[in-house]
């Protein structure tokens, strides 16, 4: 996982939502950082940030829970936008 995407949600958080999540791996939601409409707003801002489309079927809890799971999702987004060749497979 790319430390600067991890930097960059970390920055999102703080300076467009006003907040300052403790560590990378710290559960957002258990911690009350997000309830269903700060998670609409920061889909909204990862998708302006990162150039990143959210369909429904990404819409699992499980993958916007904390800042390093949040870069992963980019990560997997960002390489099937970009023709990723560990996505496909070669018949």
């Amino acid at each position: 996982m790319s430390g600067s995407i991890v930097e960059r949600v970390s920055r999102l958080l703080r300076d467009r939502m006003a907040l300052a999540v403790p560590s990378a791996e710290a559960d957002l939601v258990e911690a009350g950082f997000l309830d269903s409409l700060a998670l609409v707003t920061m889909l909204q801002h990862l998708e302006e940030e990162f150039g990143v489309r959210v369909g429904a079927d990404d819409l699992t809890l499980e993958q916007f829970r904390s800042i390093a799971r949040i870069a992963r999702f980019i990560e997997r987004c960002s390489g099937k936008e970009h023709g990723d060749a560990r996505d496909s497979t070669v018949s």
